[in-house]
């Protein structure tokens, strides 16, 4: 059994991945064009390096590379029903500790896809010991499809720009509790046989009736015999998408969320399942299925803006040999819905000025500020979760000068990154 473990995912940043894209372009298309990837060689998706409490590397752990069904799968799944996780490929690692993890040339990716072409992968490591560790991350169905030769390179998408991975992480793995980390006896918890018990299912089932395929039997904890349950519907929770913050009179300011606008949104993992016990284990990417609008504000403000998302909990169950629990909180689909909440104003210095009176303009191109806090779930697992909503791909800002002003940026100025943007006084 191996001891603690962190797991650190060799990638390198997205300045130097646009430019290895685009020379990777070039070469002759190694995909098969109905979803699997051609006998040309397997291509790593990420390695991941694995080490013990002292920094030395952890040789012959398992990962697993699982992907999840879309959101809007999710969203239509009833509690106590079994979802369906895939294995799309497995590693062990090395003396080094490191294992690249490539996909399963056999596995058709589109059906693993939402309907916007992404696709919720999970790392793992060590599943069915005491101590486990996982990340979650989406990539674009493009990227499955045409992987770096490099396996240090993360991806950009060809058609969306988005980052597919983590720049870098460090993730500390999950103790069991004693009270659930036994397997049943025979005669209290009899394993059903029309239950698959391998840990996970290796062939995808797209259109299947997820909520007629329940588990029938399972621990005290409400985790299933094996595999991935969904043990509640947390119903639709506030989600921050934008906001609005302006000094003075004689400026206007909106935030518009549609189109093919998406967010990415933090997921929580915990081994008990308890309030309080959940932790952050990476985000997943989540289109908006309808338009969000909200009104001009024309008056000094200093808002936030929120939509709402359908949340579910889940419990997978390893058995190898286990069993261990894994219990992860994430968002199912976009439900629609706004408000906007008061905030202290944000400090924002770096400025452009707007000296033309009824002068107007967008913001599409920048990545927006990640907020820590902004879906609030803190009443239902301890914490709230991570936001971070682009201006990009129809989630835009607009505002308008109709006295001469200031529009500032508080990381970078408005041509740049500004993160948060600020409409000031002419100063």
């Amino acid at each position: 059994m191996h001891q603690r473990a962190k797991i650190c995912l060799a990638i390198l940043s997205a300045l130097v991945c646009v430019a290895a894209l685009t020379a990777a372009s070039e070469e002759p298309d190694t995909s098969s064009g109905d979803g699997t990837l051609t006998e040309s060689g397997a291509r790593t998706l990420v390695e991941v390096e694995v080490i013990d409490d002292v920094g030395a590397p952890d040789p012959g752990a398992a990962v697993s590379l699982l992907a999840w069904p879309p959101g809007e799968e999710l969203a239509g799944t009833e509690a106590g029903a079994m979802v369906d996780v895939v294995e799309i490929g497995s590693a062990t690692t090395g003396a080094d500790g490191v294992a690249a993890l490539e996909i399963d040339q056999t596995i058709d990716v589109r059906d693993l896809a939402s309907a916007s072409g992404l696709i919720d992968v999970e790392v793992v490591v060590n599943p069915g010991e005491s101590r486990t560790a996982s990340h979650t991350f989406s990539i674009a169905l493009s990227d499955a499809r045409d992987l770096p030769e490099d396996p240090a390179r993360t991806l950009i998408s060809t058609q969306t720009r988005r980052v597919s991975h983590p720049t870098s992480i460090v993730l500390t793995p999950t103790s069991q509790p004693s009270q659930v980390g036994q397997a049943p006896s025979d005669s209290a918890q009899p394993e059903p046989e029309t239950l698959d018990t391998t840990v996970l299912s290796r062939a995808p089932r797209r259109g299947a009736t997820t909520a007629a395929v329940t588990a029938a039997a399972g621990f005290p904890n409400g985790c299933p015999i094996s595999g991935t349950k969904k043990l509640a519907n947390l119903g639709n929770r506030w989600v921050n998408i934008g906001n609005v913050f302006s000094r003075g009179r004689g400026k206007h300011m909106t935030f518009k969320y549609s189109g093919t606008a998406e967010s990415e949104l933090g997921i929580a993992v915990s081994a008990s399942g308890a309030i309080g016990s959940f932790t952050a284990g990476g985000t997943v990417t989540r289109e908006r299925t309808v338009g969000v609008g909200f009104p001009v504000y024309k008056r000094p403000r200093a808002l936030m803006l929120d939509t709402q998302f359908s949340y579910g909990k889940y419990c997978t169950t390893y058995r190898s040999p286990g069993p261990s629990f894994q219990f992860t909180v994430k968002p199912d689909r976009h439900e629609g819905g706004t408000r906007h909440r008061k905030v202290a104003m944000v400090s924002a210095t770096n400025c452009a000025r707007y000296r033309v009176a009824n002068s107007e303009s967008t913001m599409t191109t920048s990545d927006a500020m990640t907020w820590t806090n902004g879906a609030k779930l803190n009443a239902l697992i301890g914490i709230d979760l991570s936001t971070r909503t682009g201006f990009r791909t129809d989630a835009e800002q607009w505002w308008k000068f109709v006295k001469p002003g200031r529009l500032c940026g508080s990381n970078d100025s408005p041509g740049g990154s500004p993160r948060v943007l600020v409409m000031k006084r002419p100063g």
